[in-house]
């Protein structure tokens, strides 16, 4: 039988169509590619540009003239005793002398409770009850609650007896006696502290505790007795209706109050003492607040110095003066600094409000007294110099670092522009007759003679210590010339950098024709974003050609493809007609 033919497998005739597409990519690659190109030179000017401008940033540092910003005048400030004066030098700070004779220190304005805070008799555990670390678990019963001997028998607070068996917790047992109105006398358990406390209800009275064998009162190391005073001071962690304070706040007490007219709001049921302190400091009221549990007061201070009182008001309520006890205060005034400069004189005294202050560009900080005993002329008297010279070492530094840029920027460029006579590879700006002639401006810049200086002032950086190599870097190799003429004349070295033909500004402004917006690089990274957007718009159009052509490839191979298997069927189809006839007459 004869056999049957056919064209190639799908598989084949895609392969066939990718290999006429990449014929037709060729124009989209070198699209592509040129973009590319585009893209890493506009990425290129970003580089040149960054480098430029950190040269220039520098160049406008040393080319400034304002006395309270050059470089020029930098100067280091020095006490003659630390332990009494500290300075230190600002920009623009004048070179001098000055003899300080300080009769005063400025203080704060301080004023604190005028009385205790809680009068009420009270005593504590002295030392914790549970030994270590440890702590006891209140809501426990008593042998289980953490005691090294469990407590027995009575406790009498008061004359009120109570039975420790009667109540099945700790707690229990001390809402009992919080309860009781004849006991008069609340209990309470510090856990952070291990210990108990026992507080008399009633201001002025006295606090009277007993107990039976193997009691309370010993296992919580409290000793039984009486007692007048009150050890314990306010609970600051405990919400004000229920603290110990001699003013007896309402649960639905709440008010108001100004500390230098900020006003703090309180609330007897949801703040504690502690909360209303953290809220006076965190004001705007500059005071600071804290209260001292030995000493069983408030005190505010000042955050500043000076004479001013601090100024307080209830304006709901009588938070201040019942319950912290301001009323009647005497505040402890701040003093104001006073000291003479270059003077012995009384009436030359200056007041300051403050300890720290700025003198002629100078920061100084007032630590201790040199006046005896309140006169300037007394014999005990002695004087702090304070000294204010021109900082060589700031300014050399500045020229180093100025140079040490340009070194670079220029070295930056020179490889850039750098076509090799080897391999004749070349830098990604060579042929950029651009930025080829910055570089010439650049060099002559700074290996020009400075015109324009005083006649006998130096004109060139040799003059002042700098100097060349065969690189043509530029260095400080002359410290000891530099600082000579810094010292002798600073002015003079000013002018070679920062007058109207001085280095740095005349580099600076060859600098800015590049740097500056819609400058020079500005100017090629516009023409490169319009090339490449050109481009950009070029490759959708070119890919719309290339989806068509494709599909009129896919078509018209595909309608051959068809068209070839008809005709093969159709061949085979005669083939077997053939072979059936030539069988039926016997010719195969």
């Amino acid at each position: 039988m004869a056999g049957t033919a056919s064209v190639g497998s799908t598989g084949s005739l895609e392969s066939l169509i990718q290999q006429y597409m990449t014929l037709e990519r060729r124009p989209l690659t070198t699209m592509q590619a040129n973009r590319n190109s585009l893209s890493t030179k506009s990425t290129l000017f970003d580089d040149v540009k960054t480098q430029l401008q950190d040269l220039q940033d520098l160049a406008e540092e040393m080319a400034e003239t304002d006395a309270d910003e050059s470089v020029f005048n930098t100067v280091q400030a020095s006490s003659g005793d630390t332990d009494t004066i500290t300075v230190s030098a600002d920009e623009g700070a004048a070179e001098g002398t000055y003899l300080f004779r300080v009769r005063q220190l400025a203080t704060s304005t301080t004023m604190k409770s005028t009385g205790y805070l809680n009068t009420a008799a009270s005593v504590k555990s002295s030392s914790q009850v549970v030994a270590g670390t440890g702590y006891l678990t209140t809501s426990r019963s008593w042998a289980l609650a953490g005691f090294a001997t469990v407590p027995d028998g009575t406790a009498t607070i008061n004359g009120k007896t109570f039975t420790l068996s009667d109540y099945s917790t700790v707690d229990a047992f001390m809402t009992a006696v919080n309860n009781d109105e004849d006991a008069d006398a609340h209990i309470y358990y510090n856990r952070s502290t291990d210990r108990f406390v026992i507080e008399h209800d009633t201001p002025g009275e006295t606090l009277t505790l007993a107990e039976s064998a193997s009691g309370f009162l010993t296992q919580v190391n409290i000793t039984a007795g009486s007692y007048a005073a009150n050890t314990t001071g306010v609970q600051t962690d405990v919400l004000l209706k229920n603290a110990n304070f001699d003013y007896a706040f309402s649960a639905a007490e709440t008010g108001s109050f100004t500390i230098n007219g900020v006003e703090i709001d309180w609330d007897a049921d949801s703040d504690t003492l502690g909360e209303i302190i953290s809220r006076i400091n965190a004001s705007e009221a500059n005071v600071t607040a804290f209260y001292d549990e030995s000493l069983d007061k408030v005190t505010f201070t000042a955050n500043e110095t000076g004479s001013e009182e601090i100024q307080w008001e209830d304006v709901t309520g009588t938070f201040l003066g019942d319950a912290l006890k301001l009323t009647g205060v005497t505040q402890s005034v701040g003093n104001d600094a006073k000291f003479t400069i270059n003077s012995a004189d009384s009436e030359d005294e200056i007041t300051k409000t403050s300890n720290t202050f700025t003198l002629n560009g100078l920061s100084v900080t007032l630590k201790d007294i040199t006046v005896a005993n309140g006169s300037y002329a007394d014999s005990g008297t002695t004087s702090v110099t304070i000294t204010s010279t021109q900082d060589t070492s700031a300014i050399r530094t500045k020229i180093s670092s100025f140079l040490t840029k340009f070194n670079t920027v220029r070295d930056y460029l020179k490889n850039k522009l750098s076509v090799d006579p080897t391999t004749y590879s070349r830098g990604a700006l060579a042929g950029e007759t651009t930025f080829r002639n910055l570089l010439t401006n650049m060099t002559t810049i700074i290996l020009d003679q400075v015109s324009g200086v005083g006649a006998n002032d130096p004109s060139t950086l040799y003059e002042i210590g700098i100097t060349f190599d065969e690189k043509l870097h530029a260095s400080i190799t002359d410290e000891s010339t530099m600082n000579d003429v810094i010292e002798s004349d600073p002015s003079a070295v000013a002018a070679i950098f920062n007058s109207t033909y001085g280095i740095a500004t005349r580099l600076y402004d060859v600098l800015d024709l590049y740097t500056e917006t819609d400058g020079i690089i500005d100017g090629r990274k516009d023409i490169i974003e319009d090339q490449i957007q050109d481009i950009d718009k070029r490759v959708d159009k070119y890919q719309v050609r290339l989806s068509i052509k494709e599909r009129q490839y896919r078509n018209e191979l595909y309608a051959v493809q068809n068209l070839l298997n008809r005709t093969i069927q159709q061949q085979n189809l005669m083939s077997s007609i053939l072979e059936s006839v030539n069988t039926l007459l016997g010719l195969t």
